[in-house]
Parts: structure tokens; sequence; C-alpha cells
């Protein structure tokens, strides 16, 4: 199953990184950490926070340098699959993440492989089969669209990750945003 899940994500970062070289005015959503701003509470780039940071709290709204926005809405601890045939490993257990990217140049890209989980001994964690719908599927968006939903990972039960990281590279720049998530 991680060999398909894999396989997948070199797919689909093959595809973005072509369709990204194709046009210059697109691109994944994200642009370097230490160019975007948090929008808390408020989607409007007005609303945006002066000075640049790379962390983030869950429902904080970041607005990228080239206006792209990108939020982690909600945080879901113990999330139970309806499917009897997927189930966490034992000593496991599934958590999930709403999030929603909007694009503001002319096709971006968002994957759900390019989120990641950090856990307490920063170790960092891929998503998985997703158990909570409406899942966030690859998808590519155009200028003023935007897509949401549920990005899944199987952590060891008895702990809480650290932070929920969006890492990715486009036109040889990388970029990690990181919403931090309240610990018990």
């Amino acid at each position: 199953m991680k060999a398909v899940v894999l396989g997948c994500l070199l797919f689909w970062a093959a595809l973005a990184t072509a369709a990204c070289a194709e046009e210059a005015d697109t691109g994944t959503l994200a642009a370097s950490a230490g160019e975007s701003t948090a929008a808390t509470g408020s989607a409007s780039p007005a609303a945006a926070a002066a000075t640049p940071q790379s962390e983030f709290v869950v429902g904080d709204t970041v607005v990228t340098a080239t206006g792209n926005k990108l939020t982690v809405y909600e945080y879901l601890p113990d999330v139970q699959s309806k499917n009897q045939f997927i189930k966490p490993d034992p000593g496991m257990s599934y958590v999930a993440f709403d999030v929603e990217g909007c694009s503001n140049v002319e096709v971006a890209s968002i994957n759900p492989f390019d989120f990641r989980l950090q856990m307490p001994d920063n170790s960092r964690l891929q998503p998985t089969v997703s158990v909570r719908e409406p899942a966030l599927h690859s998808t590519n968006i155009v200028r003023g669209d935007c897509v949401r939903g549920w990005v899944t990972f199987e952590v060891p039960a008895d702990q809480t990750p650290k932070t929920v990281n969006y890492e990715t590279s486009s036109g040889g720049r990388a970029a990690v945003i990181k919403w931090a998530i309240a610990q018990p």
C-alpha cells in the first residue's frame, strides 16, 4: 500500500513540476515561507499581518507572496474510519485536518501529499488513505477558485503532532509553512 502511495506521489510531483515549467503564472499554492503572512480570522489579504512568519496556528489563513491562500481550519484527533476494511495499525490512530487552498495565479496546484505532520521527536509523517470526507485530492485550481477537503494521517495513538506542515517547491524555491497544533 505504501509503495502505491509513494508511486502516486512521485507521479503527481513529476506532473506538477512539468506543468509549472510550461506556464510562468502557475505553480503550487505556497511561496517562500519567509514571504507568508497570516490573516487570522479573515480571508482578506488586507487583514494580513505586516510581519512575515513561517509558523501559524490551526485556524490561521496564510497569504503567500503571490496572493494564494492556505488555511488549516481544524484538527481532529482519533478519527474513526467508516469503512470496516480501513483500520489503523495496532497502537496507531487516524487524525485529520480540514484544509483549503485558494489560487491568485492563473493555475495553482494543491496535493494532500504536500502536507506532513511534524511529530514531537521532529520526525515527519506523510498522509495516508482518506478516512474523513470530503477528502482533499490532488487538483489544479484557477485564479479566484478554492478547493477544500480533509487530509488524513496515521499516528501513534499516544502522541499529538506538533505541527501540520505544507512543504513544496516550485521554480527552484522551497516553501515550508507550519500550523502549530494545540497540545493536550
